[in-house]
């Protein structure tokens, strides 16, 4: 009686899929699908010498139709990607991949079952693994684990791996809801109010970390350029900064500054340190140590996202060591000359840090990310990339550099450069966001005839005058503000 069962269930998952969209459901598909609703038989013949499935005497287990696909007296949430009717999923070539992410909000069962139509035995189907955060109450595990199809359907990680069969099965009995896990965390520059709330949560892993406690989510890479693998490559930069602040130090003086930007450089230094501790992958995506439109010439492939580094550039690098070595050489040649004075004075002008510029592109939008680079810096990346038609470019959201600081950008850069919404992120300090950059915004897009979005983290007395001067009707832009209490905002491409 077992080929009329399977042969009935095959024509009512078949149905099933039909009637929900699937025109054409593969028969790995329906297959997959059968398997997946099977029991482990638990008598002596059915597990002697093999305790889990598959194994030579009952191979996936009993078919139990309730278990195949939701229906009243079972009703599952069940979710299917098939490579042979739906183009998306498809895996063309040796070393493709194809990541999920399933998201539990109370404890459940999961069952997953990959099935293919290659022979079995050619040692190319073991590829079905499962990382989870997961508490499975089972074997009271806790942080992330990796479980491997037909292993075990029971078991994380054992010793035998299955490489003959076309059908792996993963099977988890009871799991509580876990924590996440970032693909990456990405730090622009090491100025503080970049990089200090970084470290601040790798900091709070890290004691997660130490007491044993279950991390509240994990990180698997981390893209940081540091000071000394950018700028200062022989450590002099950081060297003469450290003399200058300390001869300040001793006549009394202010460098607030210098000293602000020395103490970013050893942050830097130190989330690298803790992200060593965390096992967390530094900058494993660039390709000579540290990120830059020259070592990534090739965009970097997260699932659906694609990121593109537009800067810094050599060139840029080499122009602020440049600026670094030659600030350095007046605080030294005011020093030299008993001009301490002078020199803490001219602390206001010290030079800034490379920033990390990139595009992210994901289902047909692109977003650009400038963190504190200067405009000319990013378009001349762009320009680079090859990204510009007739000198413009158009992103859906742009990351305003610098806190939104007329400084680091000009009218002719949002002329050149422009979105559907902007971004500044700012705290209200030095005034930022400034009223000549929301001034150029504003303007470049209704010169374009373009209806854009500005979104700002801090509104400030600048920001009120702006509105009651460019009324926001007349000149086609609407204003979001992040709601009170709350330290992020949401915007929807």
């Amino acid at each position: 009686m077992a080929a009329p069962i399977v042969t009935g269930m095959a024509a009512l998952v078949r149905q099933y899929y039909t009637l929900h969209g699937l025109s054409n459901p593969s028969a790995s598909l329906i297959k997959a699908t059968i398997i997946n609703s099977t029991i482990q038989l638990t008598s002596d013949d059915a597990v002697r010498g093999e305790p889990n499935i598959p194994n030579n005497h009952q191979g996936f287990g009993l078919i139990d139709f309730e278990n195949a696909i939701p229906n009243v007296k079972n009703d599952f949430n069940l979710y299917c990607f098939d490579g042979l009717s739906d183009p998306n999923y498809v895996m063309a070539s040796t070393g493709n991949r194809r990541r999920f992410m399933l998201e539990i909000d109370q404890l459940c069962w999961i069952r997953i079952t990959l099935a293919y139509t290659d022979f079995a035995g050619r040692s190319i189907q073991n590829k079905l693994s499962l990382f989870t955060d997961l508490d499975i109450q089972d074997n009271s595990l806790a942080n992330t684990q990796k479980w491997i199809g037909n292993e075990g359907a029971y078991k994380p990680i054992g010793s035998k791996i299955d490489k003959l069969n076309n059908v792996e099965i993963i099977r988890i009995n009871e799991a509580n809801p876990g924590n996440g896990t970032l693909e990456a965390i990405m730090v622009s520059h090491v100025d503080d109010d970049h990089i200090k709330g970084v470290i601040d949560l790798f900091t709070l892993l890290k004691e997660e970390n130490d007491n044993d406690d279950r991390l509240s989510f994990n990180i698997n890479h981390l893209w940081h350029n540091t000071f000394s693998e950018t700028i200062d490559l022989d450590g002099s930069i950081s060297s003469r900064l450290n003399s200058i602040n300390t001869i300040f130090g001793q006549h009394g003086l202010s460098s607030v500054n210098s000293v602000f930007t020395f103490n970013s450089i050893n942050q830097g230094n130190k989330l690298t340190a803790l992200a060593n501790v965390l096992d967390i992958k530094i900058n494993e995506h660039s390709g000579n140590g540290f990120f830059s439109l020259d070592n990534n010439e090739e965009a970097v492939l997260f699932d659906n996202l694609s990121f593109t580094i537009i800067g810094p550039s050599k060139e840029n690098l080499k122009a602020l060591n440049d600026e670094w070595k030659a600030w350095l050489e007046k605080q030294e040649e005011y020093i030299n000359r008993n001009e301490v004075n002078l020199a803490s004075y001219s602390d206001k002008s010290v030079p800034n840090l490379s920033s990390l510029v990139f595009i992210v592109e994901g289902s047909g939008k692109r977003v650009l990310f400038t963190g504190d680079a200067r405009g000319d810096y990013v378009y001349e990346g762009l320009k680079k990339r090859k990204l510009l038609k007739y000198g413009k470019v158009h992103f859906d959201i742009l990351k305003v550099p610098h806190h939104g600081s007329d400084r680091n950008v000009t009218r002719e850069f949002f002329e050149n450069v422009t979105a559907d919404q902007y971004i500044i992120s700012a705290d209200g300090k030095h005034g930022n966001p400034d009223y000549a950059t929301l001034a150029w915004i504003v303007e470049s897009a209704q010169m374009q005839q373009r209806n854009i979005e500005i979104f700002l983290t801090n509104k400030t007395e600048t920001v009120n005058k702006f509105i009651n001067n460019y009324n926001m009707s007349e000149w086609g832009y609407k204003i979001i503000f992040i709601k009170q209490g709350e330290n992020s905002l949401k915007i929807s491409l």
